[in-house]
This record gives C-alpha cells, sequence and structure tokens, in this order.
C-alpha cells in the first residue's frame, strides 16, 4: 500500500513539474511589419506618411523598386514622381523579415480644362492645381500669336491658334492647352502723327474697371506695361496719353507712366503736338464738360466751351462733339457748330482731315457711319459700319472699332 502511494506522488510530482514549466515558459514577440494598407493609391507630387505596428521607422529599412516612379525616404515618407506602379518593402534592420506594399501612381490635373478661348490684346492668368505655382514651367508653341510668362500669365498677341504647355519641375507631369486667339474686343483707338498706333483693350485690371493699354505694330498687339484706362491719344512722338475711370491722367515718357495733374474723361493730341481734354467739370446738362488745354505744367480752361469728345487738328485747333452730339469748332473765342450731322465721336488726321462716327441711335440693327467734312458738308465715307470709336493716321486714313469691339485698319 505504501508503494503504491509512493508511486501516486511521484506522478503527481512529475505532473506539477510538467505544468510549472509550461506556464513559465517566454511568449515570443511578434515581429511581424504590419501596415494599415495592401495597396497605396497616390497622384504626382503627393506624399504620404507610411507607419507600421511594432516598429518605429528607425527600426526598418525602406526601399522602392522604381525610384522614377515613387521614392521613400529612411522614415517612410512615400512620394510620388510618375504616372506607374512600383512596390515599397519594408525590413527590420533586427530580424530580417519583410512587408511589401503595392503603390499605384496617378498623374494629377494640373489645370482640369484642355481648351480655352480668348480674345488677342486681353490676358488671362492661369492656376494650377495639385503642386506650388512655383512648381510649373510654362511655354507657348508660337510666341508671335500669345506668350505666356513663368507665373502662367498669357498675353494674347494676335489672332490664331497656340499650344500652351505646362510641367513640372521636380515630378514627371505635363499638360498642354489648346489655345485660341480671336478679334481682339476693343475700347478705344489714337494714332499719332507718326503712325503709332494705340489701343485700349477690354479686360478689367482693376477694381475702378480701367483696361489694359495696347500698342498695335507687326499685326500683333503688345501690352504696355502698368498703364490701364478708358481713353488714348498719342502724340506726333508716338508717346501714349492716357484717361482712366478715375478721370486720373498719364503720359508714357520714358518707358513708364506718369501721372498728369488734373482730371479729364477724354484726351486729344494734335499733329503739332497740342493737347487738349474734355475735364470733369460740367458745363451744361445738354452740352457736357469743360475743355481745357495743357500748358506744360497745367490746364488752361477754354472759354464757353462744352463737349464729352475731343480732337485736336495740325493747328492746334480742338474739334469737340456734345452730349447733344453736335460738332463744334473752336473760332479762337467762341466755338462754332458746324452743322448737317450728329456725332458721337471726332477725329482729325494730321492732314487735317476731319471725320465723325454718326450718333448711335441704340438701336441694335442700327450701323453707324462715317462721315467726312469736305469745308461746309459732311460726306458719308464708304465702307466703315457700325462704327464706336475712330482715329485718323498721318495721312487721314481711318482707325475705327465696330461695334463688336474689332480694330480695322485703314479703309480709305
Amino acid at each position: 500500500m505504501k508503494n503504491h502511494f509512493r508511486v501516486l506522488l511521484l506522478i503527481f510530482g512529475v505532473a506539477l513539474s510538467i505544468v510549472s514549466c509550461k506556464k513559465d515558459k517566454p511568449v515570443e514577440p511578434d515581429h511581424s511589419i504590419v501596415l494599415p494598407i495592401d495597396t497605396l493609391k497616390v497622384s504626382t507630387g503627393e506624399s504620404v506618411q507610411l507607419t507600421t505596428k511594432n516598429y518605429s521607422a528607425d527600426q526598418l529599412t525602406w526601399t522602392s523598386s522604381d525610384t522614377a516612379i515613387v521614392k521613400v525616404n529612411a522614415a517612410g515618407l512615400v512620394t510620388a514622381f510618375k504616372q506607374g506602379n512600383a512596390t515599397i518593402t519594408i525590413k527590420s534592420k533586427a530580424y530580417g523579415n519583410t512587408a511589401i506594399r503595392n503603390v499605384v501612381v496617378q498623374e494629377a490635373t494640373i489645370l482640369g480644362f484642355s481648351n480655352l478661348t480668348i480674345p488677342a490684346a486681353s490676358s488671362k492668368q492661369l492656376l494650377g492645381q495639385h503642386y506650388a505655382q512655383s512648381e510649373f514651367t510654362w511655354s507657348s508653341s508660337d510666341t508671335t500669336i500669345a506668350t505666356v510668362g513663368t507665373t502662367g500669365l498669357i498675353t494674347a498677341l494676335k489672332p490664331g491658334s497656340v499650344t500652351i504647355t505646362i510641367k513640372t519641375k521636380t515630378y514627371s507631369v505635363s499638360e498642354t492647352l489648346s489655345l485660341t486667339v480671336t478679334d481682339a474686343k476693343l475700347t478705344d483707338v489714337g494714332v499719332g502723327a507718326d503712325g503709332s498706333v494705340f489701343v485700349v483693350g477690354s479686360d478689367t485690371v482693376n477694381s475702378a474697371g480701367d483696361h489694359s493699354i495696347f500698342k498695335f505694330y507687326n499685326s500683333q498687339f503688345h501690352k504696355i506695361a502698368n498703364g490701364s484706362g478708358v481713353r488714348v491719344a498719342v502724340s506726333p512722338q508716338g508717346a501714349p496719353w492716357i484717361v482712366n475711370n478715375s478721370n486720373q491722367i498719364f503720359n508714357y515718357s520714358g518707358g513708364a507712366w506718369a501721372q498728369v495733374t488734373g482730371s479729364a474723361s477724354d484726351i486729344g493730341i494734335g499733329a503739332n503736338g497740342s493737347v487738349f481734354a474734355v475735364s470733369t467739370q460740367v458745363v451744361t446738362v445738354t452740352g457736357g464738360y469743360a475743355i481745357i488745354k495743357w500748358n506744360g505744367s497745367g490746364w488752361d480752361t477754354m472759354p464757353y466751351s462744352a463737349g464729352v469728345r475731343i480732337a485736336v487738328d495740325p493747328y492746334g485747333v480742338p474739334w469737340v462733339v456734345n452730349l447733344s452730339n453736335l460738332a463744334y469748332q473752336y473760332g479762337g473765342y467762341l466755338w462754332n457748330q458746324i452743322p448737317g450731322v450728329a456725332a458721337n465721336d471726332v477725329t482729325i488726321g494730321g492732314d487735317g482731315s476731319v471725320y465723325v462716327s454718326g450718333a448711335d441711335t441704340g438701336v441694335p440693327s442700327y450701323s453707324p457711319s462715317v462721315y467726312k467734312y469736305n469745308g461746309g458738308i459732311w460726306s458719308p465715307v464708304t465702307g466703315p459700319s457700325n462704327v464706336t470709336d475712330l482715329s485718323a493716321d498721318a495721312n487721314g486714313k481711318i482707325w475705327y472699332l465696330d461695334k463688336s469691339g474689332v480694330l480695322h485698319s485703314p479703309v480709305n
């Protein structure tokens, strides 16, 4: 009986020892590399931070199967460079186990549109998406039609079609834009005695509603930097004077605009250099505003004068059109009405030729004509129609704008 008891105690002890050994055996740590995703989808230029369970970033090595498509740094930051597929391999420095994740890189859209139409003598600011603006380079396939600056500002020079290319500096991403430049939409034209042609665009460049100023030559509209206004006249030397919507006066000299004292709503310059303007001083509700003459340092008010549009002949004699659409010529003291026409605008060529555009009745179908003054009578000029603004050159040839704002070169 005692022997049986000893055997049972021995068996029980061995069992306790086995159980005790099982309880004391240490648990193996989890060295697996666990990431929350199996496939990472990113756009070119995008960066995504990868994190893992059980490891800090410095306990791992990170490698890309194709660094032209995607790169990964020592901290697990993934950056996509161009469209394609690649894999990221993550390896434990201490244990050597690995994890692999797929990366799909999609090309990001830069502009979001592929076609654009703008008129000549206008500008359009383009802004890229998904990247810093400093990341882009811009180019035009034909800089005689349109140019594009380093910030994406398009300037349309003449009608035609051109391709604008946008590229990223760091990433292999590019887009093209098909640009169509239509006829310019203009609001005023001025021609100097030297043949220089300046126009006022239709784009709005400030809160006052002013428009860009362009010089027209070689069949192109070249923007004059930092200038904006609503009316333009040109000196015999080819220097433009402008009036803006705030009635400020500027002239262009030495490559810069300078403000001239006084205020005006229109301006005219004769072939002899005489400068006159329509002021902002109301004279009569039927006539308009006082006429002023530039004396080199200020403005002299002309006697008994009122008008809304002005031109100056080669001898420095001003002509005006008033609010009642009547034409007047300055006679040395009094103003002489030149009857026989209802006028909207007036211009005088360097040869003394005087033209007016007929008053617009406001009826959509009405087509304002051009009339030339021939020693006492106004004769219709064949050709121009729908005229809203006009200017004559040194030879008395007419440049004009139609109702659509399109510039027409000499026609007579």
